[in-house]
């Protein structure tokens, strides 16, 4: 009787929703064992049922504590060959104006956007370097192009394509590739949770401040709103991670999407003040500091 071929085993986190659950779900019908990481034991209850080699396991990338249990699950099934991929998914979006987003908040969107990859990353990479696996970070086009109420965010994932490419290069000679999707605007809960956020901390805010950027915020959220009817599936991110964690030379960087890749190209060729304009203009926002003129700058 000959022996099963084993499943490659990949860890995808955050995978309650979103990017993340599309990707655990996709892996796991592609033959992937897929260990997939929730925090709301709902979320848990929901990605056991799904079956077929797929192993729902809780995880706060944001405490060492959880990090330390997950790792210890993630060994007692990996051990013997290793781990063939991680896909750090996790994330959270902080969104309002820099001036008046407490500090406590913004230390939470790095922590989670950067730290916790980093942690998460940290604690597999002996596993990955035995079984020469794959790192996968889900970063975003605002990694690329900042945009004005959405800085903490932008910063985060800016910050983490300087960690990834850093990676990239100090593993190259482990054999573990490093790999960066950045998704331009695709159908997730994200956003939703980003509203949420942005109202709380409108109450914690200083009203006389918040209140120079009340009418900017509202344009920033219509257009919001306009760009997440027109967003993509996760189709297309799926496929790129995929071709990063099975490819034999995988792409350094997969930008997805029209939008993204539009974005990028222009980020890339444009003069900055040019492209403040332009950026300014698609949110319904005025680019002179009287806020009439909506002229192209010289």
């Amino acid at each position: 009787m000959g022996s099963t071929q084993r499943k490659p085993q990949v860890v995808v986190t955050g995978a309650s929703s979103g990017i993340g659950n599309a990707l655990a779900l996709a892996l796991n019908a592609a033959g992937w064992s897929v260990i997939a990481t929730y925090r709301h034991p709902a979320d848990g209850a929901k990605l056991s049922a799904v079956g077929n080699g797929l192993k729902a396991v809780a995880l706060d990338i944001s405490q060492g504590d959880s990090i330390a249990a997950f790792t210890r699950s993630v060994e007692a099934v990996a051990i013997t060959h290793g781990l063939d991929g991680l896909v750090n998914n996790a994330g959270m979006v902080v969104a309002g104006p820099l001036e008046v987003i407490p500090l406590e908040v913004i230390r939470e969107q790095f922590e989670v956007n950067v730290i916790g990859h980093l942690a998460v990353t940290q604690a597999l990479l002996p596993l990955l370097r035995q079984a020469k696996g794959r790192i996968v970070n889900i970063g975003s086009i605002s990694g690329q192009v900042s945009t004005p109420y959405f800085g903490p965010y932008a910063a985060s994932k800016f910050a983490l394509t300087a960690m990834t490419d850093a990676l990239r290069m100090e593993l190259r000679p482990f054999g573990v590739k490093v790999s960066i999707v950045d998704p331009g605007n695709t159908s997730t809960p994200i956003w939703e949770k980003a509203t949420r956020t942005a109202d709380s901390i409108q109450v914690q805010a200083d009203p006389v401040i918040f209140a120079l950027y009340e009418q900017a915020i509202q344009c920033v959220m219509k257009a919001a709103k306009k760009m997440e009817s027109s967003s993509g599936p996760t189709d297309a991110v799926c496929a790129a991670v995929i071709h990063a964690l099975t490819h034999r030379r995988p792409k350094p960087r997969y930008v997805v999407g029209w939008d993204a890749v539009v974005a990028s190209l222009a980020c890339r060729f444009l003069p900055t003040r040019l492209l403040d304009f332009l950026r300014l203009k698609q949110l319904g926002l005025p680019f002179s500091d009287n806020q009439k003129s909506d002229r192209l700058p010289p």
